[in-house]
């Protein structure tokens, strides 16, 4: 039987966000209003080893977005621990597309949840 491996893309206010984070130097953005800048951002792969492993880590992550809703490249602005973690997110954020318009920083949170080995799990 397969364990359940989650990966959240925080759904709430950003105020909530804030909360669990602490204060960001930027704006964080998520849930609802990340689906609002960014076109269908499909959340990242839970890397093997971090399964393998039971990690489970929070982050937060600047996206910088080109004019043509492109992102150019992705910040680690609070590591969730573990490099092959947040490597898989930069990848993740390198994959989206946002509406078109003036060329912008946006700061996202993302969390990986890992439940305890079950036995066959892997």
């Amino acid at each position: 039987m397969r364990a359940l491996f989650l990966i959240i893309l925080l759904i709430g206010p950003s105020a909530f966000a804030q909360k669990l984070f602490g204060p960001p130097s930027a704006r964080v953005i998520s849930g609802p209003e990340l689906k609002r800048v960014f076109i269908n951002p499909l959340p990242p792969q839970f890397p093997y080893e971090a399964r393998r492993g039971v990690w489970s880590g929070r982050g937060v992550y600047r996206a910088f977005l080109t004019p043509e809703g492109k992102v150019s490249r992705v910040l680690i602005l609070l590591s969730m621990g573990h490099p092959v973690m947040d490597e898989a997110v930069v990848r993740a954020a390198m994959q989206w597309r946002a509406k078109p318009g003036r060329p912008k920083e946006v700061d996202f949170p993302m969390i990986f949840i890992a439940p305890r080995n079950t036995p066959g799990s892997l």
